[in-house]
């Protein structure tokens, strides 16, 4: 059986940009199901102050209508807005 670990962030809104409170119930769910497909799984609450990454590509996405994959890298959409970020608590 597969394995995964699922790290979901406190606000699960969000994250999934999702306003609808119902939704969230049916999306939860739908995770509660899957997880009967693999042989381990976790759920981690990860902290938004550590989490700044996930929560700036998935900003990102959904003001843009896109997706992005980030594999052994960063995206320099998200690279330039956490360096622009950084400058002004800087200042």
């Amino acid at each position: 059986m597969p394995r995964a670990r699922l790290q979901q962030r406190s606000r699960v809104r969000g994250v999934i940009g999702i306003r609808d409170k119902s939704m969230i119930g049916a999306i939860i769910w739908g995770i509660q199901q899957l997880k009967w497909s693999f042989h381990s799984i976790q759920f981690k609450h990860i902290p938004r102050s550590t989490n700044t990454l996930a929560h700036s590509v998935a900003t990102n996405c959904l003001k843009n209508g896109g997706e992005s994959y980030l594999i052994g890298s960063v995206s320099m959409v998200v690279d330039d807005g956490l360096w622009g970020r950084r400058k002004r608590e800087l200042d």
